[in-house]
């Protein structure tokens, strides 16, 4: 019997840190309810670390090529490719001032595959399992943090939201970008950084954190626990995973501010990050 070339396409755009987009093929796949090949997900996965300068880089001002022309390419490359729907495995390119200029980039080349939004299906996600006003932790690099992606969303949803002190910050940010043993560059996480991360996680719940977000696709890779000294602790990507696989919830669709997910204050470019190391700086 021949196979349903009808079915509906997952598309994925990855390689914003590589393992990013894998990781969630691999999430979509082992949270397919499957007996069989047959009863798993279409999917297509685009990866192209080379093409997609450094977000955080641009979002503080220190590159000029904003990445969105080259991740609104990945999308056409899925579009093509047959995908009905596509999510960017990438937290920080979700900030408008990356974010709008990918979809205006679509809208002109009249590509309209849907695209679905991480942080606005989180804010979903969070707000179907915690009371309104309660305390998020977000855990994240410089330009997640500093553009207040989540913050903007889950304020909106009604929440408080925890930041890390300046210091700890800049720790974490270190421990996603270091040269030496940072998530993206070493093939196993160290035991420094496991600590590190989780650290910082206790740190937000020692200051009244009721859920902790890794605010970036590679932080599960460090924490990789549904709760610590039980907070849950919510991974960004598990969610779009099921988003894909099962679709929306239907309670009701994600808040959306006026004008994008964030103030147009951030239609601007953000301020200087805190200054680190050389080999801490971001990508």
């Amino acid at each position: 019997m021949g196979g349903n070339l009808n079915r509906e396409v997952i598309g994925v755009v990855g390689g914003m840190g590589p393992l990013a987009g894998v990781r969630l093929v691999e999430l979509i796949t082992r949270l397919t309810p499957a007996t069989r090949d047959q009863n798993h997900r279409d999917l297509v996965l685009v990866s192209m670390p080379g093409r997609i300068s450094d977000r955080t880089e641009f979002l503080l001002g220190r590159g000029e090529e904003n990445p969105a022309a080259a991740v609104a390419h990945c999308v056409q490359v899925l579009a093509r490719a047959g995908a009905t729907c596509v999510a960017v495995a990438c937290n920080s390119v979700h900030v408008p001032l990356i974010w709008d200029d990918i979809t205006a980039a679509l809208a002109r080349d009249g590509c309209d595959v849907p695209l679905l939004h991480l942080i606005e299906e989180t804010g979903l996600e969070i707000a179907a399992r915690l009371a309104p006003g309660s305390k998020v932790g977000v855990l994240g690099t410089n330009g997640t943090v500093r553009s207040d992606l989540y913050g903007r969303v889950l304020r909106a949803e009604g929440f408080e939201v925890l930041y890390l002190d300046d210091f700890r910050q800049c720790q974490v940010h270190a421990a996603i970008y270091n040269d030496e043993d940072g998530i993206k560059s070493a093939a196993e996480v160290s035991e420094r950084v496991r600590e590190l991360v989780a650290q910082a996680a206790q740190n937000l719940i020692d200051g009244g954190a009721q859920c902790i977000v890794l605010g970036c696709t590679e932080l599960p890779l460090a924490l990789p626990v549904a709760s610590l000294s039980g907070v849950p602790v919510i991974d960004p990507s598990v969610i779009m995973a099921r988003r894909l696989i099962f679709g929306p919830r239907p309670e009701r669709e994600p808040v959306r501010l006026q004008g994008s997910t964030a103030s147009g204050s951030i239609h601007r470019r953000l301020p200087e990050p805190i200054a680190l190391k050389a080999h801490d700086a971001s990508s």
